[in-house]
């Protein structure tokens, strides 16, 4: 299980075991206990957001690269350089590794 998916977990619980013991804390706990969670998966997200890498295909345009599409993996974009490569071979292509915020 990826680091994502655990979090996730950890955070369904954390959710649910509040709403499953609610009666057991007045209304200023209960929003004390979800502002933690909260502020919790914002700051995983952010962290996981600007952690996150990207493949891009360009073509080179008199002298200047144009983004052709966007993928996750190398292998994929590797995929598309081939395809965009053989059906235009007279083009030129590049691959980029590049930061993406989610």
């Amino acid at each position: 299980m990826n680091e994502e998916m655990l979090f996730q977990n950890e955070a369904e619980n954390e959710i649910l075991e509040v709403i499953d013991n609610q009666n057991e804390y007045t209304r200023s706990d209960l929003q004390g206990r979800v502002s933690a969670i909260v502020m919790k998966i914002l700051e995983k997200g952010k962290e996981l957001g600007t952690a996150k890498k990207a493949w891009r295909l360009e073509e080179i345009v008199n002298g200047k690269e144009e983004w052709i599409c966007s993928v996750s993996t190398q292998e994929e974009v590797n995929e598309m350089f081939q395809f965009f490569s053989t059906k235009y071979p007279e083009k030129i292509y590049i691959r980029k590794e590049v930061e993406v915020n989610i």
